[in-house]
């Protein structure tokens, strides 16, 4: 024990003269709330020591070093996530809330079952972490000719850079040449470019925070008609996010975002695209009537040009992007959270093909306000 943490870890031995430990299970143990620190922030400095030990440096170099994290404060738990992407950053996740031990199987059952399903997965995730980490050694193991005893502690520079990517872009999963797309201001944008193994073919994949029922149909829909790209997949992750995988719509092919046209030519073309807007909330979905877009903005709208790049292919080809919170026309409300642009139109309210020309227009003449 130190400062009230304990580690679990398993052994990785990567040839007979070289071995670590890896931590598996982070427990932070106080007596009662309040007690001596906070737990939560204690238990990530404890994993982050093991994860800027010289003796990992071969592990940590391949791994984001996943581990489970357990505080037991008083009667209660809560589990988390820990995991390194980049350097010595420690990423941590809560993933269940504070949970009380008492045994009330009389008065709450459903909380006692859900206790239950909780330790039970925090047992077959250790054993998950253990299965991994041994197979990593093993693929340690294989290529230590060509390691030096010497490398430089995770702390340098040296991580493989595939570690921060998603996993189910790191290598091995189908997809090559990844790159990430960033907003302006360097933030993440959670969308990114790639290449898939085998058929070479290039495509977006997006990473969905929130996407509504009927968005991945209302998307296949339009793309049906010409007016959005083709959805090749949609794998929802454990995580919580919706994994998308989409045709490029790259500007070597000639394609470009509205919000990124001179001035001039988004004036001339605004109503062209409101034209084809319409024609795209009369596509029928799945035999269930019109849909709406809801989140009609410029960086939603795509549109190919021609080979100087000046001026607009003819006829005008449109596409929309960014389905995730669509669906059909007199089922769909507008997400929570999300920044209310027009007046009456807020987190809840229905949203309809209307809002989509008026988003649309407001953003023409107010720019994204």
């Amino acid at each position: 024990m130190t400062d009230g943490c304990s580690l679990y870890t398993v052994n990785v031995v990567m040839d007979c003269l070289w071995e670590c430990k890896v931590p598996v299970y982070v427990a932070a143990v106080k007596a009662e709330i309040g007690a001596s620190g906070d737990p939560y922030f204690q238990g990530q400095r404890h994993y982050q020591m093991f994860l800027t030990s010289e003796s990992l440096a071969p592990v940590v170099r391949r791994s984001v070093l996943p581990a489970l994290f357990v505080e037991l404060v008083g009667p209660h738990m809560r589990v988390s996530l820990l995991a390194s992407p980049e350097d010595a950053c420690v990423v941590c996740e809560p993933v269940t809330p504070f949970l009380h031990l008492f045994n009330m199987l009389l008065s709450q059952p459903g909380h006692m079952a859900r206790l239950a399903r909780v330790l039970r997965a925090l047992k077959r995730g250790i054993r998950l972490l253990q299965n991994t980490y041994t197979q990593l050694s093993e693929s340690i193991a294989a290529g230590r000719s060509t390691d030096s005893r010497a490398a430089a502690p995770p702390s340098q520079p040296g991580r493989d850079p595939s570690l921060q990517l998603p996993y189910p872009l790191r290598p091995g999963s189908g997809f090559r040449n990844v790159e990430a797309l960033v907003h302006g201001d360097g933030r993440p944008n959670l969308l990114y470019v790639a290449e898939q193994e085998g058929s070479g073919r290039q495509v977006a994949v997006k990473f969905a925070s929130t996407i509504s029922e009927y968005a991945t149909r209302v998307h296949r829909a339009w793309a049906a008609a010409g007016l959005a790209p083709e959805l090749l997949a949609n794998r929802p992750l454990h995580c919580g996010l919706t994994m998308l995988v989409m045709e490029r719509l790259g500007p070597e092919d000639g394609w470009d975002a509205f919000y990124k046209l001179a001035p001039q030519l988004k004036r001339r073309l605004s109503e062209e695209v409101l034209r084809i807007l319409a024609t795209a909330h009369g596509v029928d979905v799945d035999g269930q009537g019109g849909a709406v877009h809801a989140d009609m903005r410029q960086a939603n709208v795509m549109v190919r040009m021609r080979e100087d790049g000046q001026e607009p292919a003819r006829p005008l080809q449109v596409r929309f992007l960014d389905f995730d919170w669509s669906g059909l026309v007199g089922q769909t409300r507008l997400p929570p959270f999300m920044r209310q642009r027009l007046p009456g139109f807020t987190a809840g309210v229905a949203a309809t093909q209307e809002y989509d020309r008026a988003l649309w227009r407001h953003e023409m003449a107010h720019g994204d306000a």
